[in-house]
């Protein structure tokens, strides 16, 4: 009865009889039909007879992989009025209609089907399909789910058809990415169906769908925008050439060229979650995982894998996917990255990487010597030692040795390659090393001084191996270097040229960076706990924070020099830390309480391979004492340590806890002193700023270094801020000025200009405003020789420039009284500082008979150099040569002109930039300064008499320096007293030399560096109080 009525209650099929000639047997699965309709099971129907009745026709669906509604959509409009299944199985060409939409057809074999088996539908059923048929189904995943239910060989179809009858109803979880939610185990069959049947047909969230937290949805969505199904099954079942990829440390390339041996049917990622459980292979090439977790597990939550604690806490600078990508590194070199915080190698995969982004910076060298073997290590070393050392040479350098012989040649070789020049010898300290590295070394070395070998009689431990050392040295210096070490050109001259440059420097150590290129240590911090970290870890070593000479609380025994008399004053390292550790904070503690400074070099690079010797584990070995000589070391220096840093404040101004304060100098261009006085005056008044104890940062405003002149700045302790490091002047300014505690601002044509706007940003912080010269005077003078009316404006223009700003700065340096009392007369008082010229002094000047010729110096970008020439050798030089005293002519100075040289003959000589003007003055007899205009004092005469070389100046040359005429200098104005006080000079001996005597006296007395250190000096003062 019940068969009767419900088919009595359907019409009956329209195309019923050309629908029984395409049925087949096994087109209904009467499990999955009856599961999907209760209306039929409960009538005690079968299946097929209801379906081949009236069920196709009501678009109920046979089995699990025909679904109607999805093959309507994929035929033509004129055609979706038939039931679906007629125009599927009766068409000539149904092969291109994919009946399922979780059937990926690539999946079924299509081996001699055509005829056979003409549909998609057919060759499922009929026989069992490959695992790529079915994406959603990871087999091993579900197959472990079901605790051994398959045995032996099971088709894809009898386990796909399980998962749909069976698995789908028990909500089991058919791949890793994916499992249900708990609301979707309380729905009926029916429900659970027509759910995971969406995932493949709506692009939407399922709340019935928990995805695997490491797959990330969003970012999948904004990645690819032609998503017509969830992004997991999008996922799942995109070409695997598509290389898409479902999180943004995932590279799906990469993956599949790593690891593509091993992934079988997978798709990578599901891969990469069943491989060790996403521990074991990288997902990318710069993240490893497993290092990952180890380095910072105890910052992890539970359960939480290591990319998902990445993409939480990567945009903060300290956590490092792994060795290939720089993370702090990344950060400082593209700040907009770090602003967004988003993590800094999601941005790399996804975008830095096509933008030509860097991971990491350069390498710090290419060592050729990594792949060799012991035998090819010692031979190179043999070989490239150089000649046996002398008795007493400058530097001793001490390697203390426990194992690691390749290391320790790989060390030894770098030293014999370097360029350096001072006199060193090498001290192998072995501590009873397990693979008798000292005896190997004491043997290749035998036959020279350079390299000697102590073999110590029982074990000593780092500390007291190194305090023996000590006592065999031969040199004036004691160099500490580890042996996991390999160092770079001018590594050595750099230190020994810190210590003998300055004798307030006690102890001067390296720059420290990684052989992968980032930044180990610049300098150390020591904190009130007596806790430290290594300044600058993990950051670029370039950056100008880095770069420039500093006083740190202590220096990494890794590579650190001092004199042998103040370690023997100090007691060398403390007892009381053997073993090993904080055996070089505590020899800072003692050199300071000594009264000597510690500076940190970085001009002096050295690669460091970290922890070779003695590991990294702080429970066990040697490295335990880490941990208890940190205690021991803040008992000893408590007291002093209540002046350091709070514990873990890792800011910059930890890193500059010592200074007095922090000043901003800006000027036209980096000071180049071989070229232009200016640039002596603006060398010398940076340089004793940071003696006085300030932390000078400098600022050229077309933010270029020019290579060595900034590396000389930064040897002395100036940071240059320059391209690539910034690129935008204001910006820097406007961004970081809150740091500052005073601003320098020189000439009107540079730092001028932005005094407003320096004012406006940062109220209440003093601007001192230096002129170099007056401008608009010197344009004024122009203007008065040669009556150039388009000269009105711009002077008229600076005038106002310079006035406004001395008006407004806090103080004015100026070089010469004539310019302080000039400016009274105009503005009438201000507060003002004289600093003219700096000067340090030239001993031995040769005298008058080892000299000839004359010499004119002056750079040819100032306009007034440019006259003086035309004047000297248009109007001078003819008179002067009637006199035949046979001297010649030398012009001498930067940015020359071509032109100029028309003027060379055989008197006249256009000599143009002299890098060592002091050596070539040496052999001049004296200089001429035929100035016709220009305002301030002149470096050219300055200079020239504190070398002892007599001048002959204009009265514009000579002003404002005090300077007497026949007692200090010459002074003419017309041509021909000029071209007779040249004569005069050139050829009388006794006026040559009391002119010589004198002048550099005068000179040495009022414009010497003790001189200016005290105008300094005195002007801080005045603006800190």
């Amino acid at each position: 009865m019940k068969k009767k009525s419900i088919l009595s209650q359907s019409l009956v099929p329209k195309y019923r009889e050309e629908f029984e000639k395409y049925y087949f047997d096994g087109l209904v699965n009467e499990l999955f039909y009856n599961a999907m309709y209760p209306d039929v099971s409960g009538a005690d129907l079968a299946a097929d007879v209801h379906y081949k009745t009236v069920g196709f026709q009501e678009e109920r669906l046979p089995n699990p992989f025909f679904h109607m509604d999805f093959v309507r959509a994929q035929l033509p409009p004129a055609d979706r009025s038939r039931p679906p299944i007629l125009h599927y199985l009766g068409s000539d060409d149904p092969s291109g209609l994919n009946p399922c939409p979780y059937l990926s057809p690539k999946g079924l074999r299509s081996d001699n089907y055509e005829t056979e088996h003409p549909t998609l539908l057919h060759r499922l059923l009929a026989r069992p399909p490959g695992v790529e048929a079915f994406p959603f189904l990871d087999v091993d995943h579900y197959k472990q789910q079901l605790n051994g239910f398959f045995e032996g060989d099971v088709s894809i179809q009898d386990i796909v058809e399980h998962y749909l009858l069976y698995g789908l109803d028990k909500a089991i979880s058919p791949n890793p990415l994916f499992e249900y939610s708990k609301e979707f185990t309380k729905k009926d069959y029916v429900e659970k169906f027509r759910s995971f049947k969406s995932l493949f047909t709506t692009y939407a969230e399922n709340s019935d769908l928990i995805v695997n937290p490491i797959f990330d949805v969003k970012h999948y969505q904004n990645s690819y925008s032609d998503i017509n199904m969830h992004p997991v099954m999008d996922y799942l079942y995109s070409d695997i050439y598509s290389n898409k990829s479902p999180h943004p440390l995932f590279d799906e390339a990469f993956y599949k060229e790593t690891y593509g041996h091993e992934l079988g049917t997978l798709r990578p990622f599901t891969h990469f979650l069943s491989a060790g459980g996403g521990l074991s292979n990288r997902p990318n090439r710069y993240f490893d995982p497993e290092t990952y977790k180890r380095r910072y597990e105890d910052t992890h939550r539970p359960g939480e894998h290591p990319i998902q604690h990445y993409m939480r806490m990567g945009h903060l600078e300290w956590f490092e996917p792994s060795d290939l990508f720089g993370q702090r590194f990344y950060l400082s070199t593209y700040p907009e990255i770090g602003a967004s915080e988003r993590p800094a190698l999601a941005h790399y995969i996804t975008e830095g990487r096509k933008a030509g982004y860097a991971p990491l910076p350069p390498k710090p060298f290419f060592d050729a010597t990594q792949s060799l073997d012991i035998a090819a290590l010692a031979d190179i070393a043999v070989k490239e030692c150089p000649p046996s050392t002398s008795d007493t040479p400058t530097v001793s350098i001490i390697i203390p040795v426990y194992g690691q012989l390749g290391y320790t040649l790989r060390c030894l070789i770098s030293i014999f390659r370097a360029s350096d020049t001072t006199d060193y010898e090498v001290i192998v300290a072995d501590d009873r090393s397990p693979d008798e590295s000292g005896t190997v070394i004491k043997d290749l070395f035998a036959q020279t001084s350079r390299v000697n070998v102590l073999l110590n009689k029982k074990n000593l431990g780092f500390l007291r191996s190194c305090n023996n050392a000590a006592m065999h040295t031969r040199g004036k210096y004691i160099l500490f270097l580890n042996n996991d070490t390999a160092v770079l050109d001018g590594w050595l001259d750099e230190l020994v040229d810190t210590l003998t440059r300055d004798e307030t420097i006690g102890l001067t150590g390296s720059k420290l960076v990684y052989p992968n290129g980032l930044l180990q240590e610049a300098g150390g911090v020591i904190y009130a706990d007596g806790s430290c970290a290594n300044y600058g870890k993990l950051d670029s070593p370039s950056l100008p924070k880095y770069n420039h000479a500093r006083d740190v609380d202590y220096i990494s025994g890794a590579a650190m020099l001092l004199s042998k008399k103040l370690w023997e004053q100090v007691g060398g390292f403390s007892d009381y830390l053997a073993p090993a550790y904080y055996e070089d904070t505590d020899i800072a503690m003692k050199v300071r309480g000594a009264g000597k400074r510690v500076v940190y070099q970085p001009k002096s690079v050295v690669v460091h391979y970290e922890g070779i010797s003695s590991g990294t584990d702080l429970t066990s070995g040697v490295k335990k004492h880490q941990v208890i000589n940190s205690k021991t070391f803040y008992e000893t220096w408590k007291k002093e340590l209540l002046r350091h840093p709070v514990p873990g404040d890792r800011s910059h101004k930890t890193a500059d806890h010592r200074i007095k304060g922090h000043i901003m100098v800006l000027d036209a261009e980096t000071p180049q002193p071989d070229k232009d006085s200016g640039s002596i005056t603006a060398f010398f008044q940076m340089k004793i700023l940071t003696e006085l104890g300030y932390r000078v940062t400098f600022v050229p405003e077309n933010l270029f270094a020019q290579g060595k002149y900034a590396a000389n700045l930064e040897r002395l302790g100036v940071e240059v801020i320059a391209y690539p490091h910034e690129r935008n002047l204001r910006e820097y300014i406007l961004k970081n000025g809150a740091a500052f505690d005073c601003f320098i601002l020189s000439r009107a044509s540079a730092g001028a200009k932005y005094f407003n706007e320096i004012r406006d940003a940062f109220p209440g912080k003093p601007i001192v405003f230096d002129t170099v010269d007056l401008h608009f005077l010197r344009m004024q003078r122009e203007y008065e020789l040669t009556k150039d009316t388009a000269l009105l404006d711009p002077i008229w223009d600076m005038r106002e420039l310079e006035l406004g700003t001395i008006r407004k700065a806090d103080a004015t340096i100026l070089v010469s009284e004539f310019e302080i009392e000039y400016l009274k007369n105009e503005i009438g008082p201000f507060p003002s500082v004289l600093l003219p010229l700096i000067y340090e002094e030239y001993e031995n000047p040769p005298p008058f008979k080892e000299r000839s010729d004359i010499a004119f110096i002056g750079g040819f970008r100032h306009p007034p150099n440019l006259d003086a020439v035309e004047f000297l050798t248009q109007e001078i030089w003819p008179r002067f040569r009637e006199h035949d005293t046979g001297a010649k002519l030398h012009i001498i100075g930067s940015h020359m002109p071509a032109e100029m040289q028309e003027l060379a003959c055989e008197d006249i000589i256009p000599v143009g930039f002299v890098e060592d003007l002091e050596s070539y003055l040496a052999n001049i007899r004296f200089t001429v300064a035929p100035l016709r205009y220009g305002a301030g004092v002149k470096g050219k005469v300055g200079n020239s008499l504190r070398m002892g070389v007599p001048v002959v100046a204009t009265p514009v040359a000579s002003e404002g320096m005090g300077l007497e005429h026949g007692k200090h200098l010459i002074v003419a104005d017309k041509p021909d007293a000029f071209a007779e006080g040249m004569n005069n000079l050139y050829n009388k001996e006794s006026e040559w030399t009391g002119l010589s005597l004198t002048g550099r006296s005068f000179v040495m007395s009022k414009f010497g560096y003790p001189a200016a250190k005290a105008r300094l000096a005195d002007l801080v003062r005045y603006l800190e109080n």
